[in-house]
């Protein structure tokens, strides 16, 4: 009994160091996988690339809104009960972005401009937009 005992203990121990190890390497892997989509985020913006396909996989810019109400959440609701829109008595985000999105959406491109935020009427002082870009992979 001791024996086994002393194999768990030993195989605990080795496993603890392989997982510890495992995990130090993982954590470089995502610092890289950081550094590089930064990189290529920053230079598909500024070229204009959407995205590239090779032999061994795909890499595509996800574009997507970033709404910020700060400490006027309450602000907000009132103000979207005041245009009318009684459902928002409380400032659910996942909403609150779809119904900015479709407002900030020019009608010629379809696509939405934060730079159109005067279409918010009185929220568009309470809120702050913002572009969010990431990569997505297909291997």
């Amino acid at each position: 009994m001791v024996t086994t005992t002393e194999e768990a203990v030993r195989d605990l121990v080795q496993l603890t160091k392989c997982k510890r190890d495992l995990q130090a390497e993982l954590k470089q892997v995502q610092d890289d996988l950081n550094d590089l989509e930064q990189k290529i985020v920053a230079d598909w913006t500024s070229s204009g690339t959407k995205s590239v396909r090779l032999d061994v996989g795909l890499v595509y810019l996800s574009r997507d809104l970033s709404i910020s109400t700060g400490w006027n959440t309450r602000l907000v609701a009132e103000a979207m009960q005041q245009m009318d829109l009684p459902d928002f008595v409380t400032v659910n985000h996942q909403r609150l972005k779809s119904w900015i999105k479709e407002r900030i959406t020019d009608t010629q491109t379809g696509e939405w401009e934060t730079h159109n935020k005067s279409k918010l009427d009185k929220i568009a002082d309470l809120v702050t937009l913002s572009e969010v870009y990431s990569l997505g992979v297909r291997a």
